[in-house]
């Protein structure tokens, strides 16, 4: 069969599997009954496709999330209770404890290996306070990773070193595939009210999450070796997350300065200088270029103080479109949230 061919459907399955996890949480968030077997069901469906895939991470991630159901699941039960042998829980119980057995031990160990910590913090989160706490650390770990990876001279460093470096990388992305899982999961049970302050700046906290996490996979783009192609859907989605908190940031200055301090941070800006010098997409390069004149510090010589620049003022050099608006709903979801390219 051509590549082409094989490319096209495996395509057209990774888009169906995206849209059935959506319609799995919108799922479990309305149902009561029988919420839990389904998802554990559906989480042993997932780690079987995405690793014949061979999406590994993700794959582990999926294991992560089961498991946590399952010990939710089973505190929820009477305890000195007796379990039918070929009932469904003791098969599910079965199932993840021979998979856990399998892979978890291995995993942590290697992500304990890379942190010099435990795995808790990614695991353990359940609002959104302690999920930037995780994904800041994550993505502070995951900067020292590639930034011990630049220093490799390709050219010179042994087979050996660089297969241990790409290892290292492989999991830090499962990290993030973890943290996103269960990001999702924090996203899904929250009820944010649009008109509502304090709702509001969990949005941008939302935002900034997003940020660190679409972050962390353009460094691990830009370090890895050998390069692998872009992921312009990725690099489309940190775009569109920093032009939709540009736009938040139009009716003051201190908001202003707030969303320049956003995009500052050392784990977000020189990612967006990543895609503004080496994007293939010229539109999303244009973009990000955009996002870096509009922020950028500018230096009064009169006052002698440093104020960002509006995010109203022009490129004129650039010809970019205006910062797009908000639209209605676009918070509703992770998917929703990340789907505009």
């Amino acid at each position: 069969m051509e590549d082409s061919i094989c490319k096209a459907r495996k395509n057209y399955a990774l888009y169906h599997y995206a849209k059935s996890v959506s319609e799995l949480a919108r799922i479990l968030s309305e149902r009561q009954n029988g919420a839990e077997e389904i998802a554990m069901i559906n989480c042993v469906v997932y780690i079987v496709v995405d690793f014949l895939w061979g999406n590994v991470a993700t794959s582990i991630a999926h294991l992560h999330s089961g498991s946590e159901i399952l010990k939710q699941y089973r505190k929820k039960k009477p305890k000195g209770r007796v379990v039918q042998e070929d009932s469904l829980e003791a098969n599910l119980m079965r199932v993840y404890d021979t998979m856990g057995h399998q892979v978890s031990d291995v995993a942590v160990k290697e992500e304990s290996d890379l942190d010099g910590g435990s795995n808790s913090e990614l695991t353990d989160f359940d609002n959104f306070v302690d999920a930037r706490k995780s994904i800041e650390k994550i993505a502070t770990d995951g900067l020292r990773l590639v930034r011990q990876g630049s220093l490799e001279d390709a050219d010179t460093t042994t087979l050996e070193r660089r297969a241990e470096i790409q290892k290292m990388e492989s999991v830090h992305k499962g990290r993030l595939e973890v943290w996103r899982a269960r990001f999702e999961g924090v996203l899904t049970k929250s009820e944010l009210d649009h008109s509502n302050k304090d709702d509001k700046q969990t949005k941008e906290d939302i935002s900034t999450m997003l940020l660190l996490y679409l972050s962390s996979i353009v460094w691990l783009w830009d370090g890895g070796y050998p390069k692998q192609a872009q992921p312009l859907k990725m690099f489309g989605q940190l775009i569109h997350v920093s032009e939709l908190l540009l736009a938040e940031s139009r009716d003051s200055v201190e908001d202003r300065n707030r969303i320049r301090m956003i995009l500052f941070d050392t784990r977000v800006w020189p990612s967006l200088a990543i895609l503004a010098a080496k994007c293939e997409d010229s539109d999303l390069r244009k973009r990000a270029v955009a996002i870096l004149a509009k922020t950028r510090p500018v230096h009064n010589q009169t006052t002698g103080s440093t104020t960002s620049t509006s995010p109203t003022s022009t490129v004129s050099s650039l010809n970019v479109p205006d910062i797009v608006e908000e639209s209605a709903g676009n918070w509703g979801t992770w998917v929703e949230m990340t789907s505009a390219k």
